[in-house]
C-alpha cells in the first residue's frame, strides 16, 4: 500500500496538485510510499480582489511558501476556497479580474512550461489556456476586462519586450510597443490603465540609449508614443499604481524620498501633491464609483510593526484613515470598490503576540468613514489542536477541526472534485474534544468543548443552519467522543474536571441526560477516551486515567453499567482507542508503561482480554492520538502518533487475519489525526503539520530518492539517484519524471542547474517491479550559495504530465561545513 498526493477524479487538477505539494517543503524521506495533500491553513500571502455585483468579495492568492494559486471567495456569511494551478511561477506576480457576469478570470506565469496562462471559471470548472510560450522570467502589469467581455493584458516577456495583449472572442492579439524594458525589479515598475476608449497607457522603467528611466507610453489610434513622464516621477522607488477616472484623467500614485505622491495627467500636463508623509509598503490604488481615487497601503514604524492606511481623495483633501494593533505587521493589501462605494481590502497579517508563536492570517476589512471592520479568513501555522473525520456514503470526506489562533470550530467538506470549509462556531475558544459523526443522511453532529466558557457543546446541521446546544457548563478541557444510536440520537462521553468523573451524556426530548459512569483519580488532569455503540445501541467507553496509568472499560446494558480494568500500566503520556467490530467485539490500542516502546493491541474473546505487542518503537517514543475503524472486509486500520520530546511521526496500521502491518506515513512534526475507509476500503487520514493534510493509497508507482550524503561543499560530486518501482500491469505505463531542486529559496530544474531549463525525462514501458535509476552523478555548483535548508523533489506524472501517477519524495539537505 502507498500513499499518494492526487485524488485521482478525472477532473482534478493532478498534476497541478502535485506542484502545490512539491512547494509546500513538507520532508517524507523515510515513509517510501505514504504521500499527503494539504488542504487549509497556509495564508495566501500575496493577493487580488474583486467585488462582485451582489456585493460579495472574491479573492485570489499565492500560497505562503508556494506557487499555488487559491481562489476564495463569501458567499451567504461563509467563506470558500478552491485550487485554479498549482505551478503559478514565484517569479511574477499574478492577476485578476471578474467580468461583468462574474465570472472569474486569472493570468499568470506556468512555473515548469513558462507559459503565459489565462485561467477562467465556466461552469464550475477552471478552463485553462496559454497566451504566450517562451523561455524565463516574465513581469506582469495589468490586466482589465471591458464592458464588451475582452480582456486587456500589459507584460513584459522574457526578452525585456513590453507586450500588450488583446483577447476579442477567443483569439488572443499581441503588440510589442518598446523593447528594452526593465526585467530586475519583478514586482515594481511597470503600470497599466486602460482610458475609456480601451486604449492602453503603461508607465515603466526602460533602457534608453546611455541610461534607465521612467517612460510613459500609451497607444493613439494604431500608433505606440513613448515619451518620458514628469521629471519629479524620475525619483519614484518603484511601488506605484495608475488608473482612469470617470473624466478620461489619468491618476498614478507612487512613493519617493519616504513619501507617497498623487500625480494627475491632464491635457498633456502633470499635476502632483503629496498624500501622506510616510513611506508605504505595497501601495494599491483602484478609483471609486465616483471617480475619486482611493489607495491602500502599509507603513512600518521603527518597531517593524505596521499601520495599515487607507486614503481617499475628497475634493481637493486627501483622507487618511489607519488601523494597527501593536502586536502585528502587514503585508500585500489588496484593494476593491463595491457598488456603494464602500471600501474592501484583502491583505496578510503577521501576528506577533508575546504569548503565541508568530502566525499568519488573511484578513478582510471594509472600510466606512475611516473606521476599520474585519474579519479572518486564512491562517497560516498549526491550523488547531484537534481534527476528526468522518466519510458518508457518497464517499465524501468531512473534516471537523479547529483554528488555533481563531479559536474557531471548522468543517471541511470534499465532495467528487474538491475540498470546501466553513466556520461552525466562532463564540468562545475552540481547540480542543472535537469528534465528529455522520448519520444515514450525511448530516454532520460535531461535540467540542468551548475553553473560554467551560462548555462541553453539540452541533449539528439542520438543512442550512447550525444548530447549537450546551451540552455541559463545567467542562474545559480534556477529549470527548460522540456516537449516533441507530435513529440518529447522539450521546457524549467526555470526562468532568469539575467533579473529577467520566461523564455520558444522551439527547432525550426533553434535552441532554447526563450520568456519571467512574469517579477517577485524575482530578483535573485531561483524559483521553473513545465511544462506540454496539447494534442494540448500548455504550461502550474507553478510557485513560492519566495519573495511575489504568484504562477502563465500560458498558452500560439494561440501564446499569459495568466497569472493568483493562490494564494498569498504560503510559501516561499515550493516548487509548477502542472501536467494536461487527460481532461487537472491542478491539483496543494503547502504549505499554512498562516497557512504554511497545505497542499494545487488545481484544475480548470469550470474556478474556488478550494482549499482544504489535510494535516496538525506539526507547522514549510513544504511540499517541490513535484512532481506528473498519473497512467492509473487516480489516481494521489505525493511524497515530509516535513522538518523543524531539520528533513526531504519523503512523498508520492495519490488522488483516490477526496480522498487523505498520508503517511510517509522514516524519514531519504533527498534531492529533483521524482515519476513516472509503467505499473500495482506501484509507484516508486527516492530520495537522502547519496546516490540516489528507493522506490517502495508491497501490501501483512509487519512487525513491537516494543520496549518500546530507551535506554537499560546492565543487562536489553528487551520486544521487531516482528509483521508480513500478507494480501495475506491464507495458501500460509511459510518463514523465520531474525533479527539481530548491536552493536559497529559488527553484531549478535538476540536473542542469539553470534558470527554467526544464529536465523532463520520459520512461518508456516499466515492467512490473522494475527499478530504474535515472539521474546520472554531477558536481554540486560552484558559488550557488550558501547556507542549509536545500531540498530536491522529485514525483512521476502520466505520459500528458496532467496526472500524478506516484508520491512526490522529498529529500532535505545543506552545506557541509
Amino acid at each position: 500500500m502507498s500513499w499518494n498526493f492526487y485524488e485521482g477524479k478525472e477532473k482534478m487538477r493532478c498534476f497541478q496538485m502535485m506542484i502545490f505539494l512539491l512547494l509546500t517543503g513538507i520532508t517524507v524521506s523515510g515513509s517510501d510510499k505514504w504521500f499527503t495533500e494539504h488542504l487549509f491553513g497556509t495564508t495566501c500571502i500575496e493577493s487580488e480582489f474583486c467585488i462582485d455585483s451582489h456585493g460579495n468579495p472574491h479573492c485570489v492568492g499565492k500560497i505562503g511558501g508556494t506557487n499555488e494559486l487559491v481562489y476564495y471567495w463569501k458567499k451567504n456569511g461563509s467563506w470558500f476556497t478552491e485550487s485554479i494551478a498549482s505551478s503559478a511561477s514565484s517569479f511574477n506576480r499574478f492577476e485578476f479580474e471578474l467580468d461583468e457576469n462574474d465570472i472569474p478570470h486569472v493570468i499568470y506565469q506556468d512555473f515548469f512550461s513558462s507559459r503565459l496562462m489565462h485561467s477562467s471559471k465556466m461552469n464550475g470548472e477552471w478552463i485553462h489556456e496559454t497566451i504566450e510560450s517562451f523561455n524565463g522570467k516574465i513581469k506582469l502589469g495589468s490586466f482589465c476586462i471591458d464592458s464588451l467581455g475582452r480582456l486587456y493584458l500589459g507584460y513584459i516577456n522574457a526578452d525585456r519586450s513590453g507586450v500588450y495583449a488583446v483577447k476579442d472572442a477567443d483569439h488572443w492579439t499581441l503588440d510589442v510597443f518598446h523593447n528594452d524594458i526593465s526585467l530586475d525589479n519583478l514586482w515594481t515598475y511597470f503600470n497599466m490603465a486602460l482610458d475609456r476608449d480601451n486604449q492602453p497607457h503603461f508607465i515603466y522603467r526602460g533602457f534608453h540609449e546611455y541610461g534607465e528611466y521612467i517612460f510613459y507610453s500609451c497607444k493613439l489610434g494604431t500608433e505606440w508614443r513613448i515619451d518620458r513622464p514628469d521629471s519629479r516621477i524620475e525619483s519614484a522607488d518603484g511601488l506605484e499604481a495608475m488608473a482612469f477616472d470617470n473624466d478620461n484623467i489619468l491618476h498614478y500614485v507612487f512613493t519617493a524620498d519616504g513619501n507617497i505622491h498623487h500625480a494627475v495627467k491632464e491635457d498633456g500636463e502633470w499635476t502632483i501633491d503629496t498624500i501622506e508623509n510616510q513611506g508605504a509598503n505595497y501601495l494599491k490604488m483602484k478609483m471609486k464609483p465616483n471617480g475619486q481615487p482611493g489607495i491602500c497601503y502599509y507603513y512600518t514604524d521603527d518597531q517593524d510593526l505596521s499601520y495599515l492606511a487607507y486614503a481617499e481623495k475628497i475634493g481637493e483633501t486627501w483622507s487618511i484613515g489607519t488601523f494597527r494593533d501593536d502586536y502585528e505587521r502587514g503585508f500585500f493589501p489588496a484593494l476593491a470598490f463595491d457598488a456603494s462605494g464602500t471600501a474592501h481590502i484583502m491583505t496578510n497579517v503577521n501576528i506577533m503576540k508575546p504569548q503565541v508563536m508568530p502566525d499568519q492570517v488573511n484578513r478582510y476589512y471594509t472600510v466606512s468613514e475611516q473606521t476599520f471592520s474585519y474579519e479572518n479568513v486564512i491562517f497560516d501555522g498549526i491550523d488547531g489542536l484537534n481534527v476528526s473525520m468522518a466519510i458518508d456514503s457518497r464517499n465524501y470526506l468531512y473534516a471537523a477541526y479547529s483554528s488555533l489562533f481563531g479559536g474557531e470550530l471548522m468543517l471541511a467538506v470534499k465532495d467528487d472534485y474538491n475540498w470546501k470549509k466553513t466556520v461552525v462556531d466562532s463564540t468562545g475558544f475552540i481547540e480542543t474534544g472535537i469528534d465528529l459523526a455522520l448519520d444515514d443522511n450525511s448530516v454532520p453532529h460535531i461535540s467540542y468543548l468551548d475553553a473560554d466558557n467551560s462548555l462541553l457543546k453539540h452541533v449539528y446541521l439542520d438543512v442550512d443552519q447550525w444548530k447549537i446546544t450546551t451540552v455541559d457548563s463545567t467542562c474545559y478541557d480534556g477529549l470527548t467522543s460522540i456516537a449516533l444510536d441507530s435513529a440518529g440520537v447522539p450521546s457524549i462521553c467526555y470526562y468532568k474536571q469539575s467533579s473529577g468523573s467520566l461523564e455520558y451524556a444522551v439527547l432525550e426530548e426533553s434535552g441532554w441526560v447526563l450520568e456519571k459512569v467512574l469517579d477517577m483519580q485524575s482530578g483535573t488532569y485531561p483524559v483521553t477516551l473513545s465511544l462506540d455503540l454496539d447494534q442494540n445501541d448500548n455504550p461502550h467507553i474507553i478510557c485513560h486515567d492519566a495519573l495511575s496509568d489504568q484504562v477502563f472499560y465500560g458498558v452500560k446494558n439494561a440501564g446499569q453499567w459495568a466497569i472493568e480494568t483493562l490494564t494498569n500500566d498504560c503510559s501516561s503520556s499515550a493516548g487509548v482507542c477502542m472501536i467494536l467490530d461487527q460481532s461487537d467485539v472491542p478491539h483496543v490500542l494503547y502504549s505499554r508503561s512498562a516497557d512504554y516502546d511497545q505497542f499494545i493491541y487488545a481484544t475480548k474473546i470469550s470474556d478474556e482480554w488478550v494482549y499482544k505487542n504489535i510494535s516496538d518503537f525506539s526507547s522514549g517514543y510513544l504511540p499517541d492520538k490513535i484512532t481506528m475503524c473498519f473497512d467492509s472486509d473487516n480489516v481494521l486500520h489505525a493511524s497515530f502518533d509516535v513522538h518523543s520530546s524531539y520528533d513526531h511521526a504519523l503512523y498508520y496500521g492495519n490488522m488483516a487475519d490477526d496480522r498487523w502491518s505498520i508503517q511510517r506515513v509522514n516524519s514531519y512534526s504533527f498534531q492529533y489525526s483521524s482515519i476513516v475507509v472509503d467505499s473500495e476500503n482506501t484509507p484516508h487520514i486527516c492530520y495537522f503539520a502547519n496546516g490540516l493534510f489528507h493522506a490517502f493509497s495508491v497501490e501501483d508507482t512509487y519512487i525513491k530518492l537516494e543520496m549518500p550524503s546530507s551535506y554537499f561543499t560546492p565543487g562536489d560530486r553528487c551520486d544521487c539517484s531516482v528509483k521508480i518501482y513500478y507494480q501495475g500491469d506491464a507495458d501500460k505505463f509511459n510518463g514523465n519524471l520531474f525533479v527539481l531542486l530548491e536552493v536559497g529559496g529559488e527553484f531549478y530544474f535538476a540536473p542542469s542547474f539553470s534558470d527554467f531549463d526544464r529536465y523532463t525525462l520520459v520512461v518508456d514501458s516499466l515492467t512490473e517491479n522494475q527499478k530504474i535509476e535515472v539521474l546520472q552523478p554531477f558536481l554540486w555548483p560552484e558559488g550557488a550559495g550558501t547556507g542549509t535548508g536545500i531540498t530536491w523533489y522529485a514525483a512521476v506524472t502520466d505520459q500528458a504530465a496532467t496526472k500524478l501517477v506516484s508520491n512526490l519524495e522529498v529529500w532535505s539537505f545543506g552545506w557541509g561545513n
